[in-house]
C-alpha cells in the first residue's frame, strides 16, 4: 500500500513540474508577444510627436528666413538647437541612451521656442483655462 502511495506522490510531483514548465514557457511568450506590441505601440507615437517638432521646426526655420518672425538670432538658435536635438534622436532601438530624457529636452525647446513666439495658448489651449469662481 505505501508503494502506491508513494507512486500516486510522485505522479503528482511530476505532473506539478511539467505544469510549471509550461505555464513558464506559455508566459514568456505571451511575455515577448506583449512586450513587442507595447514597443510597436510606443515606437509609433514616438514617431508622430518627433514627426510634429520637425515639421514646426521647418516651418519655423522658413518663417524666420523670410523674416517673418523678426531677425532674432536667439530664436534662430534656439530653433537650429531644436533641430539637431530632433536629428540626434535616435532611430533604432538602443540600451545605453536615456531616451525619456532626450525627449523631455525636445519638448522644453520645443516649449521655449513657442513661449518665445507668444502662441503657448494656440499650441497647448488646455493650459490656458483661467480659474472661475
Amino acid at each position: 500500500m505505501s508503494d502506491s502511495f508513494w507512486e500516486s506522490y510522485e505522479e503528482e510531483e511530476r505532473s506539478v513540474a511539467r505544469g510549471r514548465a509550461d505555464g513558464a514557457r506559455h508566459g514568456e511568450n505571451v511575455g515577448y508577444v506583449e512586450a513587442w506590441e507595447m514597443g510597436v505601440r510606443k515606437g509609433y507615437e514616438t514617431g508622430v510627436e518627433i514627426g510634429y517638432y520637425m515639421g514646426c521646426v521647418s516651418i519655423w526655420k522658413a518663417l524666420h528666413d523670410s523674416g517673418a518672425l523678426g531677425k532674432e538670432g536667439r530664436l534662430e538658435k534656439w530653433i537650429l538647437r531644436l533641430e539637431e536635438k530632433l536629428t540626434e534622436y535616435p532611430r533604432q532601438n538602443v540600451q545605453d541612451v536615456d531616451l525619456q530624457q532626450k525627449m523631455d529636452d525636445i519638448r522644453s525647446g520645443f516649449r521655449e521656442i513657442v513661449s518665445v513666439l507668444g502662441l503657448t495658448r494656440e499650441y497647448f489651449p488646455e493650459e490656458q483655462r483661467s480659474l472661475e469662481f
